[in-house]
C-alpha cells in the first residue's frame, strides 16, 4: 500500500526524482510546516523551487583538469551571488580539497579530530568573504543556525559540507534554506543522471 501524497506535493509538479531527492535532504514534516507558512503569505519563489543537485564522481585530490576548473569558477559564482553550496560525499571523496580549490574561500574547521563534538562557532570565526563550514554536522547547531540567519539576512553565499544527505537533514537547517538558492553538489562512486 503506498502512503498518500502530502498537499505541497502539487505545487511541485507530482512526484518526480528531484522530490526524492528533496526527500533524502529535507524530511516531509518539514516541507510539510514551511509549505503550510508559506500558503499563508504566497510569495515568491515556492518554498525549496530554488534548490539544484549536481552529481559528479567522486574526485579525492584529482581536480586540475579543464572541467574542474570551470566547476570551481561555477560554485565560486553560485555563492558570491548569495547562493548556498552543500558538499556531500562519503569520507576521502574530495570534500575539503574542493573546497581548498575554491580560494578566496576560507575554511571554518573547528571540528577536528580529538576536539569537541559540537564544536562551537564564533562570530569572529566566520570571514568577511566566502567561507565554508568543513564537516558542519560535527558543529554545533545553534551556531550553524545563527550564521544561516545571519547570512540570509545580508543575501550572503557561502558552503556547507556533510558526508551524507541524512546529515543534512538531521541538522534540521533545511526549514532555514527553503527559500535561499541552494546547490548540492554531491560527491559520488557512480554520477546518477541529473
Amino acid at each position: 500500500m503506498t502512503a498518500a501524497q502530502p498537499a505541497w506535493l502539487a505545487d511541485y509538479g507530482g512526484a518526480s526524482a528531484a522530490l526524492e531527492r528533496l526527500r533524502s535532504y529535507v524530511g516531509n514534516e518539514i516541507v510539510a510546516r514551511v509549505y503550510e507558512a508559506w500558503k499563508q503569505i504566497r510569495s515568491e519563489p515556492v518554498p525549496f523551487s530554488h534548490w539544484r543537485w549536481h552529481s559528479v564522481t567522486a574526485p579525492g585530490h584529482r581536480q586540475d583538469s579543464s572541467d574542474w576548473f570551470e566547476l570551481h569558477g561555477r560554485l565560486r559564482e553560485h555563492m558570491a551571488g548569495g547562493g548556498v553550496l552543500v558538499v556531500v560525499g562519503r569520507a576521502r571523496a574530495g570534500k575539503t580539497c574542493l573546497l581548498e580549490r575554491l580560494k578566496p574561500l576560507l575554511i571554518i574547521d573547528n571540528a577536528r579530530p580529538g576536539s569537541e563534538r559540537e564544536a562551537p562557532i564564533a562570530s569572529e570565526d566566520v570571514p568577511p568573504g566566502l567561507f565554508a563550514i568543513d564537516e558542519t554536522a560535527a558543529h554545533d547547531r545553534h551556531d550553524v543556525a545563527r550564521v544561516i540567519a545571519e547570512t540570509t539576512r545580508v543575501n550572503r553565499g557561502f558552503a556547507m559540507v556533510f558526508q551524507r544527505p541524512e546529515s543534512f537533514r538531521d541538522g534540521g537547517i533545511g526549514a532555514q534554506l527553503a527559500m535561499r538558492p541552494v546547490l548540492f553538489l554531491e560527491l559520488v562512486d557512480h554520477p546518477a543522471s541529473v
